[in-house]
């Protein structure tokens, strides 16, 4: 005997096919269904310790971004005292310079040293 698809409900042959399929499946739903929820779960422990990393991000750059204010602070100033420190030298020079010819006019005999300058 060949079974009849066609019920008096309207519903359609491949509606019965699957609901037959999903009873036949129920007890790999349930697999699944915790198997999703597993997932979800690990997801959910996943997004928090990604929410922390960025939350440490966001400090690192923000302390990243205070010692690169110190640096180049501490950098400006070093600028200036290295300028600061070339004028005085050629200021010495100057010095010793008009000394060498006062004293050159006198006959004194006088030995000139080289000042140093820093660059940077």
């Amino acid at each position: 005997m060949k079974e009849k698809n066609e019920l008096p409900t309207g519903e359609r042959p491949i509606d019965i096919i699957s609901r037959r399929m999903l009873i036949n499946a129920a007890p790999c739903t349930i697999e699944l269904a915790l198997k999703v929820d597993y997932l979800v779960f690990h997801q959910s422990i996943i997004d928090q310790q990604i929410r922390a990393l960025e939350e440490e991000a966001k400090k690192a750059i923000i302390e990243r971004e205070r010692w690169n204010q110190r640096f180049q602070a501490l950098d400006v100033e070093l600028q200036k005292l290295y300028e600061r420190h070339n004028e005085l030298a050629e200021a010495i020079e100057k010095k010793r310079a008009e000394s060498h010819d006062t004293e050159g006019q006198s006959g004194d005999s006088a030995t000139k040293k080289e000042g140093t300058t820093h660059q940077r």
